[in-house]
Parts: C-alpha cells; structure tokens; sequence
C-alpha cells in the first residue's frame, strides 16, 4: 500500500496521529503513527514516533517484532529503563 507522505507536518494520508501512553508511564509528549500492521506472515508493525519539544520516552524491550524509524530531531539516549529526552 501506498501513501501520500505530509513532508511538511511528517503525516502520511489516512494514518492516525496517536498519542502514546498517556497512562500515568514516564512518557510525555510522544505521538505514534502505525504505517504498516502486518500482513500475510509478516507479524510486525512498522512505526513512526515524534517526541515534541521537551518530550520524553523511555527505552523499552518487547516480544514481539517491530520497526521504527525516527526521520527527523535530535536527542539522547542512555542504555537503561531511564527516561531518554528527545
């Protein structure tokens, strides 16, 4: 499937802008936009996450398989569970 990419405000056409994890997690201000949810045998998602100014997220380890691609901004990152600044 092919979509029309939003370079201007890093959308793609008919992707929803998620907010991630407003649960209380140590997250702020992250986005999340799901471009590909699998298919055939491929049991993966391909993702694309956006940290606004002064957001945050930690790092994380999952079971199951999925790509994120990160197109633009800068940040740190620390190899541990502690919150890494975007």
């Amino acid at each position: 499937m092919i979509r029309k990419f939003d370079a201007k405000n890093f959308k793609w056409d008919g992707i929803e802008t998620l907010v991630y994890k407003q649960d209380g997690s140590p997250f702020k201000d992250v986005t999340r936009q799901v471009l590909y949810d699998g298919a055939y045998d491929i049991p993966c998602q391909f993702r694309y996450f956006e940290c606004l100014p002064g957001g945050y997220s930690t790092l994380e380890y999952h079971e199951h398989t999925h790509m994120v691609m990160i197109g633009r901004g800068k940040g740190n990152s620390r190899q541990n569970n502690s919150s890494v600044p975007c």
